[in-house]
């Protein structure tokens, strides 16, 4: 995450709320578009909180630049961010001539291979002089001869200081596009030698431009036109405390509705998830399923009969490895219990909070657990299944719309908790999206249910407690964000002092993962 307030030459700053959001962030895209065209700098910067409409511009800019006749190349951080850029060029400009940088064994996805005047190639001369080229930092760092006059770094806070000087001979000018509010670079190796320098590979290529280059002009995006105006507030004081954004949408404006009351029975299903019938007649088991008859850590499949791992089904009295099961004997919406002793009604209830509110706070019992919490896991897989089945509707500026899987996301820390998450959805849940912060960053979703990196831990790492994690996972929706953690996460964090070294000449990050964590927390238990 972004340390403090960058330095720069001239910053835009956010409108007054008075003025109206596409002319608040209209008039900062014409500032950006002015200093391309006449600033006597290098390079442009220009930060934007989530969903602020950072692709739309790098599309823009690109048709200004490609049209003022110069070839343009432009860095991406991640092939699916490369293949997204050419769909959307060929959305705004389809006779505009792209060439696709790629490896060797790439194969064109259904989004290139849509847009006729894109060619693909693995080397800049197999794709016959295009006036945009677009590739990954990657593959750019690959290419050792040509300059172009212009480049656009695609979220360039994602992208190591090391992988913009491999790239930087290869073009004159810049403009850098990125979310200071992301995560940082990492990197597998040690990286302590670099510690302090002003040039260290794993700060983000704009910290370290900006130390090099305070004179560089920075401009910021003022409105989210992702997060509806009951989250923009809550995001932009927990993370970005000193710039601030506002929502695109007023009050209102986004609405979320389930067609099944949350009375602890799905459409159509008796019991609900886990009794006789399960989740909306048929849902996680039928007969058994997920806390039904018997219990996970069963012999054989989760739900029919037999479940998840152990020698009964799910929610039998086995359960988790500890003798407890998941549901009890019959389940939840049946007269038993969820994971933590919450009863099916109250998974309804946090659903309906969230979708009158944006927020919603599932509270598991305090306990330390090993990694992969299996209760917690469960219960972020109920919540996302449960939202399906109760067939919510959403309807925004873009109209009405049925909540379907591929809008919805589960989100965690660690690629063994999106396993363990994964592996706890009903069939007929399988399409809804579960993976880690790093993967979510730049997806947008109707409703995201989040398992909180700090839920179960007896310890406060620099990983964990890092802002930039936390401000992805609470900022991929458009209507709603569901947060599952355990208690005592607030306790943590006035218990647990930080164990990381201060080195001379870091800078301070802002804000600090303990007060990010604070806002968030404070803010999901006054709704809760």
């Amino acid at each position: 995450m972004t340390s403090g307030e960058p330095s720069g030459a001239t910053v835009t700053r956010p409108e007054p709320a008075a003025v109206a959001p596409s002319v608040a962030a209209g008039q900062v895209v014409d500032a950006v578009l002015r200093d391309l065209a006449t600033s006597p700098h290098r390079g442009v910067v220009v930060d934007s909180p989530p969903g602020a409409g950072k692709s739309t511009l790098v599309v823009r800019a690109a048709g200004v630049l490609a049209a003022a006749g110069g070839p343009l190349m432009i860095v991406a951080q991640t092939n699916e961010q490369v293949d997204d850029l050419v769909e959307r060029l060929a959305g705004k400009s389809p006779e505009l001539g792209v060439g696709r940088l790629s490896a060797v064994d790439y194969v064109p996805s259904e989004r290139v291979r849509a847009h006729p005047s894109c060619r693909v190639g693995a080397k800049v001369p197999d794709l016959g002089g295009p006036p945009v080229t677009i590739g990954t930092a990657a593959k750019w760092a690959t290419v050792t001869e040509g300059t172009w006059p212009w480049a656009i770094v695609d979220e360039a806070y994602q992208m190591r200081s090391d992988a913009l000087l491999r790239v930087a001979p290869r073009f004159e000018r810049a403009l850098f596009v990125g979310d200071p509010g992301q995560l940082d670079p990492f990197s597998t190796v040690e990286v302590d030698r670099w510690t302090g320098l002003s040039w260290d590979p794993m700060q983000s290529a704009v910290a370290v431009l900006l130390r090099h280059n305070p004179e560089l002009p920075v401009h910021r995006l003022p409105v989210s036109w992702r997060l509806p105006a009951s989250a923009a507030p809550v995001v932009a004081k927990a993370f970005y405390p000193f710039t601030g954004f506002r929502s695109g949408t007023g009050p209102g404006d986004r609405v979320l509705t389930f067609g099944a009351s949350g009375n602890g029975s799905g459409p159509g299903a008796g019991p609900g998830l886990g009794g006789d019938v399960g989740l909306g007649g048929s849902g996680l088991g039928v007969g058994s399923g997920l806390g039904g008859d018997l219990g996970p850590g069963g012999g054989s499949g989760r739900g029919v009969g037999p479940g998840l791992g152990g020698g009964a089904g799910s929610g039998a009295g086995l359960g988790f490895r500890d003798g407890v099961g998941f549901g009890g004997g019959l389940g939840p919406g049946g007269g038993s219990s969820l994971p933590g002793g919450l009863g099916f009604g109250e998974v309804d209830k946090v659903l309906d909070v969230a979708a009158e509110t944006g927020w919603g706070l599932l509270r598991l019992p305090a306990r330390f657990t090993v990694r992969t919490d299996a209760e917690a896991a469960a219960a972020c897989a109920l919540l996302a299944a449960r939202a399906l089945a109760r067939g919510g509707v959403t309807t925004s500026e873009s109209g009405e719309g049925v909540l379907t899987a591929d809008r919805i996301a589960v989100g965690a820390a660690h690629r063994d908790q999106v396993a363990a998450i994964r592996s706890f959805l009903p069939p007929e849940a399988r399409d809804i999206t579960v993976d880690t912060a790093n993967r979510l960053q730049g997806r947008e979703y109707d409703l995201t249910v989040v398992l909180h990196p700090l839920s179960g831990r007896r310890d406060a790492t620099a990983f964990h407690l890092e802002s930039g994690r936390l401000c992805v996972l609470t900022s991929r929706h458009r209507h709603a964000c569901v947060v599952v953690a355990r208690d005592g996460i607030a306790e943590l964090l006035d218990a647990h002092p930080s164990t990381e070294p201060v080195h001379l000449g870091v800078p301070v990050k802002f804000p600090d993962g303990w007060e990010a964590n604070q806002a968030m927390l404070a803010h999901l238990a006054a709704i809760s």
